[in-house]
């Protein structure tokens, strides 16, 4: 993934992942869905989505419902009315969730993530925040960064530009997943891109 991550090469991607092939499906999951999402290609994101199994993915870093990775397929590859009541069921898992592990860093950022999407940006604002509690880069140097990136995401997402820019020049001079590369190719991204 440091071909997508840390220089946005998108085909160079594709072709490490293929060499992966099927019996790799499982562990790179993730890496498939940030390649699709970054070729921008809906019904390939969307297909990848419903080949998982179960309706949650979880893993060290990430704790999504298959919902929220379907209705962020949707929201960030032009579909957004058809992202709405995906948001919304995400949500419904989300809030139980939380609830029920709330220093769980990973369920406050797919929180954030659902309600940004549902344009209760307070709430985002919230959880994110609350999630760079749990996991700051002072203590941990892999997740830190990681969910100061979904702050600069929410931030971006809910219309707080001057904030997500602040956020990715700090991440710009850390080390971290964000790079100038992954930031050209990500959807993720997009509301900044008339930004110099």
């Amino acid at each position: 993934m440091l071909q997508l991550f840390g220089h946005g090469k998108v085909v160079a991607t594709r072709q490490r992942l293929e060499m992966i092939g099927e019996r790799g499906f499982e562990e790179a999951y993730w890496e498939w869905y940030e390649l699709l999402l970054a070729e921008r290609n809906l019904a390939s994101t969307l297909a990848h989505v419903q080949r998982l199994k179960s309706e949650l993915y979880e893993e060290q870093s990430w704790y999504l419902p298959k919902s929220l990775m379907l209705a962020e397929a949707h929201a960030l590859l032009g579909s957004p009315t058809d992202a709405e009541p995906e948001y919304r069921k995400a949500m419904d898992h989300l809030e139980a969730a939380v609830a029920s592990d709330p220093k769980d860093s990973r369920k406050r950022v797919a929180s954030a993530t659902a309600c940004v999407g549902l344009k209760r940006y307070e709430e985002a604002f919230a959880h994110i925040e609350a999630a760079a509690d749990i996991d700051p880069i002072s203590k941990d140097a892999v997740s830190g960064p990681l969910v100061l990136s979904m702050k600069a995401i929410v931030h971006a997402r809910s219309g707080d530009h001057a904030t997500a820019l602040s956020i990715i020049e700090h991440l710009l001079s850390i080390p971290s997943w964000t790079s100038p590369g992954y930031l050209r190719v990500s959807p993720n991204w997009d509301s900044l891109r008339h930004f110099p």
